[in-house]
C-alpha cells in the first residue's frame, strides 16, 4: 500500500468515526476505531489492541 492510498483511507475512516461520534452513535464508531487500528497495524507495523484501545480511550467510548 502506498502512502497516498493509506492517508486517503485514514481520511476516510476517521471521517465516518467522528461523523459517528457526533451522531452519538457508539456501536457505529467502534466499528470505524477497529477499521482505523487494522489499517494502522497493517501499514506502520503497531500493536492492533493498543492503537484500538488508546483511541476508545481518548473518545471516552
Amino acid at each position: 500500500m502506498t502512502e497516498d492510498i493509506y492517508k486517503q483511507k485514514k481520511e476516510i475512516i476517521m471521517l465516518r468515526f467522528y461523523s459517528a461520534m457526533k451522531a452519538k452513535c457508539r456501536r457505529t464508531a467502534k466499528a470505524r476505531a477497529r477499521d482505523y487500528a487494522k489499517l494502522e497495524a497493517e501499514y506502520n507495523g503497531v500493536d492492533y489492541e493498543q492503537i484500538y484501545n488508546n483511541l476508545l480511550q481518548e473518545q471516552g467510548l
